[in-house]
C-alpha cells in the first residue's frame, strides 16, 4: 500500500508508484539526480515526488472537478 497522505492509499502492488516506492526503499541512499554540485538521493526524490503529487491532489475536489481558485 502506497500512502501518499493520510487517508489516501493506492493498494495495487504492481502499480508504477508501488514499483517506485520499493525502489526508493531498496536504493534509498543512492544518488538519483545530479545538477551542478547538488545531489539528491533516491529517497529524497521519492519524498519530493510524493509532496508534489499531494499538492496536485489538493487542487482537485474528491468528485474529480477542479477547485475554484480564490480571487
Amino acid at each position: 500500500v502506497v500512502q501518499l497522505r493520510p487517508g489516501v492509499a493506492v493498494s495495487n502492488r504492481d502499480s508504477l508508484s508501488g514499483t517506485r516506492e520499493r525502489a526508493a526503499k531498496i536504493h534509498s541512499g543512492r544518488t538519483a539526480i545530479v545538477h551542478d554540485s547538488d545531489r539528491i538521493t533516491v529517497a529524497e526524490a521519492w519524498e519530493r515526488g510524493c509532496r508534489f503529487a499531494n499538492g496536485l491532489m489538493s487542487m482537485v475536489r474528491p468528485e474529480g472537478g477542479a477547485r475554484e481558485r480564490p480571487a
